[in-house]
């Protein structure tokens, strides 16, 4: 990372894998100037941010709420030496990948990361959707590597990369905020996984979509909250009171 740059600024590179094609997003620094409502008074952030819109498309409208940019800048072919180049020349404060990091023969985000001088901090999760998350570094660059699954990859992008940059940019409660609901009908007993549910709300219920499939969109764009499960839940009645994190 640039020693000049300022100390607030945030450097975003975000990278998707489509398929076998990685599409690269690198967030620069610009002269854009934004407050948010979550930064403490008197800090002004300069930030840029790029961002893949085919699977953030929901994601985009949490992340623009923050100071930040978003820019496509295209697409590199899914092959190992081409994403560790890319990797090895990004000039980021955090790199964002989705796809690419799970267990399957195209699944080539850490060892390219690795190559590339990185280290892997964390990779897969107990969460639902999401298990193939993970996190590392690059000397000074942040990496989060999203689920290539877009229902995965924006409950990830919710949990994690918004708070992030939240955090980043001085606010002061960066982690979403969650509201309690009353349940409109009963929920199985949750696994080992703390497991997020699209739901809709409807006269003042949350009732969960019948497919939790973590490749079906329209069930996200249908919902209006996700259902918080934690690890272990016992059975839910329609009538108890749920925690909800509102999307919509």
């Amino acid at each position: 990372m640039k020693q000049d740059r300022f100390l607030t600024g945030i450097l975003i590179g975000i990278a998707v894998i489509v398929i076998i094609a990685l599409s690269v997003f690198l967030m620069r620094k610009d002269n854009l100037t934004y407050v948010n409502d979550d930064t403490p008074e008197g800090v002004i952030q300069n930030y840029v941010v790029a961002l893949h819109k085919r699977n953030f498309e929901k994601a985009y409208t949490y992340l623009a709420d923050l100071p930040v940019e978003l820019i496509d800048l295209g697409i590199l072919p899914d092959d190992l030496d081409r994403l560790r180049d890319a990797f090895a020349h990004v000039d980021a404060d955090l790199l964002v990948t989705t796809g690419g990091a799970s267990v399957g023969d195209h699944d080539l985000v850490r060892p390219a990361l690795e190559a590339a001088g990185g280290v892997i901090d964390f990779w897969r999760i107990a969460l639902r959707p999401g298990k193939p998350m993970m996190a590392g570094r690059r000397g000074a660059m942040q990496v989060l590597g999203l689920p290539g699954n877009p229902v995965s990859a924006f409950v990830t992008a919710l949990l994690f990369v918004k708070p992030l940059i939240a955090h980043l940019s001085g606010a002061a409660n960066p982690l979403p905020r969650s509201t309690m609901a009353i349940l409109g009908e009963d929920l199985p007993a949750n696994g080992p996984r703390t497991d997020y549910l699209r739901a809709e709300l409807r006269d003042g219920r949350a009732y969960a979509s019948t497919i939790q499939d973590s490749s079906m969109l329209l069930t996200l764009a249908r919902s209006h909250c996700l259902i918080v499960r934690p690890v272990d839940a016992p059975v839910a009645r329609a009538g108890d009171s749920a925690e909800i994190l509102v999307i919509a």
